[in-house]
Formats: structure tokens, sequence, C-alpha cells
């Protein structure tokens, strides 16, 4: 952005991108759907079925190996989480931007930064 705080000029070579708003709702629905339906009920399953009772290992490298193994068990679930989150923010950024774009032309009216807000959950 300039200085000033204005909007930069468009360049010459602009070219107008439409926006399909309703197809952003239908994508925000479809996504949203599928997280509820069917990926959080098995990424809560994934959870319960790795978790493991450990014995006290009687040797370093039983040790090590169930170290590493608890290791990877936390990080796919942390792995699993963020993906669920990710997915329904994009489901919410999309309704967000249909439902605040959907009685205009939602390119003339949105503004970059108006899209990465949504996008961060602001």
């Amino acid at each position: 952005m300039p200085d000033g705080g204005q909007d930069p000029a468009w360049p010459d070579d602009y070219v107008q991108i439409r926006a399909d708003l309703r197809g952003m709702r239908d994508v925000s629905a479809a996504l949203t759907a599928e997280l509820r339906d069917n990926y959080l009920p098995h990424r809560d399953k994934v959870d319960q079925a790795m978790i493991v009772p450990t014995a006290a290992p009687d040797f370093p490298e039983l040790h090590q190996f169930l170290t590493r193994h608890r290791e990877s068990q936390e990080i796919t679930t942390a792995l699993l989480a963020e993906h669920g989150n990710a997915t329904g923010a994009l489901a919410r950024a999309a309704d967000a931007i249909a439902t605040r774009y959907g009685d205009t032309d939602g390119l003339a009216a949105a503004r970059a930064r108006d899209i990465a807000d949504l996008m961060q959950g602001r």
C-alpha cells in the first residue's frame, strides 16, 4: 500500500474476476457437513485408538521406542486437530464472504485485507 494510505491504482492489465457467492455458500455448507459428518467422528476414533497403555520399560531401547511412539501420537493428534480447525475456518470464511458481499459485486466491494481478515478468523 502506498505511504499515503491510499489504495494503489489498478494496473493497466487489470482483468475482472467474478466471485460466485452462491458457490461460496455451497462450499461452506459442504465443508461444514463433511467436517461434522465424516471427519470429526473418525478423528475422535483415531485419537482413542492411539491411546495405548505403556508398561515400564526394562531396557533403554524399549523406553526410547515408547518415547518416540508417544511423540508421534501427540504430533498426529495435533495435526488432525489443526486440519479440522483449518477446514472449519475455511468454511466460515466462505460463508462470511457470501453473506457480507451477497448483495453486491463481491470483488468490487471486497478488499484483499477483508479476505485475509476472514481467513484469520477476525
